[in-house]
């Protein structure tokens, strides 16, 4: 017999079930009260939990993943299991209990769980893998010309006719890197699910809650139900290093497509430079002339604003008035401001380092 209660989760880590209902299931599952730690921290991994019969509690299994976490219980004398799915970031409550029932003649043993959630594992990494990973780089490779589906000539052809906008690189690269992490958790499923079904041909090979089992047709059950899923782990285990490989090898694509998408980026960030260069070159330029005609210009002003101060009479004998020290007394004042002005503020950082050091030496 199996059973499992399905329960939802928020965002922020909260199961919708209110706490004392929770406890009162897990009570009557009679799990290990290590297994807590396990839900409230949210962990990722294969767990089991042996109990003594002295203290109460059954043989309690943990797994966690990114999508669900399953915390299941065992009880021999009745071969009957009973578990809590906790959904988490997707709801795959129907799949999962679409393989438990393709399974159910086994559900005499607890370990058709681990049994169930690799084959629904291997089934899931498949369609994500077709649907996003691989569709990411087929994507990605098609626009640039660099892939196992692209040859050197339509490579080269499609870097002389086309040139990369930068912002277009920096979402391919965003896109290969999603598909890398998304490889790395798919690739640590793996590992967790393999661990299981070596566990389960483990506990086929002791029996050892097969001794706990009652003799007669509940036994058998539960011998049955175990070898039959023992003799079935090879095959998923041949599928799943068939299934890593492949991991391994789309992980090696993106990889080396990011290289690619790097160079690229850094090509055209080269060419905006030189672009940049070539204009700030135009703009220095346009400055120079600016300042030439200036040049020019400048005493031709400077004597015609002379040659018109009122202090200087030139159809008199005497030109240069009395007053006219007052131009003077304005002038060089103002030109001095006007430089000590400008010291101070190119020269704003080093004043005032000297000031704090001053400062702080006058402390001392």
């Amino acid at each position: 017999m199996l059973k499992l209660v399905r329960v939802e989760r928020d965002l922020d880590v909260t199961l919708k079930v209110s706490s004392a209902g929770f406890h009162a299931l897990f009570a009557a599952m009679r799990a290990d009260p290590s297994a807590l730690y396990m839900v409230c921290r949210d962990k990722d991994g294969y767990y089991e939990f042996t109990c003594d019969d002295s203290t109460g509690y059954l043989p309690t299994r943990f797994l966690g993943t990114s999508k669900f976490a399953v915390l299941w219980t065992y009880d021999p004398r009745a071969a009957r299991t009973v578990g809590i799915f906790i959904q988490r970031r997707r709801d795959t409550f129907f799949d999962l209990s679409h393989v438990l029932q393709v399974y159910a003649p086994c559900v005499a043993t607890p370990y058709v769980v681990c049994f169930a959630i690799a084959v629904h594992q291997i089934q899931r990494h498949d369609a994500e893998t077709l649907a996003t990973e691989l569709a990411v780089l087929r994507a990605v490779e098609g626009r640039t010309g660099f892939g196992p589906r692209g040859g050197v000539a339509e490579r080269l052809l499609k870097l002389r006719q086309h040139r990369f906008d930068i912002d277009e690189l920096a979402d391919w690269m965003q896109g290969l890197s999603e598909v890398s992490g998304r490889i790395k958790n798919m690739t640590r499923h793996q590992r967790v699910a393999g661990q299981m079904l070596e566990i389960l041909l483990k506990a086929g090979e002791a029996g050892e809650e097969t001794a706990g089992v009652p003799e007669g047709p509940m036994r058998v059950r539960h011998e049955t139900s175990l070898r039959t899923l023992s003799k079935a782990v090879p095959t998923l285990q041949r599928q799943m290093a068939v299934d890593a490989e492949y991991l391994a090898y789309l992980q090696y694509r993106a990889e080396k497509l990011s290289g690619v998408l790097f160079a690229f980026l850094t090509h055209e960030d080269a060419a905006a430079n030189a672009s940049l260069a070539a204009a700030s070159k135009r703009d220095a330029s346009s400055m120079k002339t600016i300042a030439i005609m200036t040049m020019a210009f400048l005493p031709a002003t400077f004597f015609a604003a002379l040659f018109a101060v009122p202090s200087l009479r030139w159809e008199e004998s005497d030109v240069v008035q009395s007053k006219f020290w007052v131009y003077w007394a304005f002038t060089l004042p103002a030109t001095a401001l006007v430089f000590c002005i400008w010291l101070t503020v190119t020269n704003r950082k080093w004043i005032y380092s000297k000031l704090i050091k001053k400062r702080k030496d006058g402390w001392v």
